[in-house]
C-alpha cells in the first residue's frame, strides 16, 4: 500500500516503534495496535506526480520513498467519527507553508480553509444522499514542470459517483470519471487547483411507480 510509512515524517508523528507513520487511518502516533483505527473508514489513495517524481507510480505501487520528490499520495474518504476539522485519529496533519515558485507543491485544502492544507482528508460519512462532497485540491508544479499526473484505482472508491473537476468549472478540462477511469494528466499551467467530488449513487434521480390508471 502507498500509505505505508508514507506519513508526516516529522518526529512527532512517528510510529511508537520510531518508525515513519503510516497515512490514513492505519497508524501514527495515536495507533498502539495494526489497523484502522475506525471500523467505518471507507478511504482511497490518490497520486500526483510531476515529471521528475520518485514516487514509482501509477498506483498501486509498493512503499513510497522517505522523502517524496515531485510527487505526493493522498488519502480521502468518509468515516462515520471524522470531523470537518483536522482529526489527529486519522493522522490529518497540518502541512508547512507552501514553498516558493519552482517547487512541486501538491495539497488538499480543508474545509472552511483553517489549515494550510492536507494530506488527509476524511469526512464524516455523508448522512443523506443529496448534494456533494468536495475534496479541494492546490497544485504547484516543480521545476520539471508539467504533466502533472494523477492516478488512482477505482475498484478502491468508496461506493458513489466520484469525478475529478478543474476548480473553474470545467474552464480547462472536462469532467473526469474516475470510477471508469484510474489516471489523468493536467498539461496546462493554467491549472492551479482542482475538486475531487463525491456523489451518491442515484443522488440525482427520483422516480415513482404511479398506480395504473394514472398519468403525469
Amino acid at each position: 500500500s502507498p500509505v505505508i510509512d508514507a506519513g508526516d515524517p516529522a518526529g512527532p508523528y512517528q510510529d511508537t516503534d520510531g518508525s515513519r507513520n503510516d497515512m490514513g487511518a492505519f497508524g501514527g502516533p495515536l495507533s498502539s495496535t495494526p489497523g484502522p483505527q475506525s471500523p467505518s473508514a471507507d478511504l482511497f489513495q490518490l497520486l500526483v506526480e510531476g515529471p521528475n517524481s520518485n514516487c514509482g507510480g501509477p498506483l498501486p505501487v509498493g512503499q513510497l520513498p522517505d522523502i517524496l520528490v515531485d510527487c505526493e499520495s493522498f488519502t480521502m474518504g468518509f468515516a462515520d467519527e471524522a470531523t470537518d476539522g483536522l482529526d489527529a485519529a486519522f493522522n490529518e496533519v497540518e502541512q508547512p507553508p507552501r514553498p516558493p515558485a519552482g517547487v512541486f507543491d501538491a495539497r488538499l485544502l480543508q474545509v472552511g480553509g483553517i489549515s494550510k492544507g492536507q494530506l488527509v482528508d476524511v469526512r464524516q460519512t455523508p448522512a443523506s444522499a443529496l448534494g456533494e462532497v468536495v475534496f479541494s485540491m492546490s497544485l504547484q508544479a516543480g521545476d520539471g514542470g508539467l504533466p502533472l499526473v494523477f492516478t488512482w484505482d477505482p475498484s478502491t472508491l468508496p461506493v458513489g459517483n466520484w469525478t475529478l473537476r478543474d476548480a473553474a468549472g470545467g474552464s480547462f478540462f472536462a469532467r473526469i470519471d474516475m470510477n471508469t477511469n484510474s489516471s489523468f494528466e493536467i498539461t496546462d499551467s493554467a491549472v492551479s487547483s482542482v475538486a475531487v467530488v463525491f456523489q451518491a449513487e442515484n443522488s440525482g434521480e427520483c422516480t415513482y411507480d404511479l398506480p395504473a390508471g394514472w398519468y403525469m
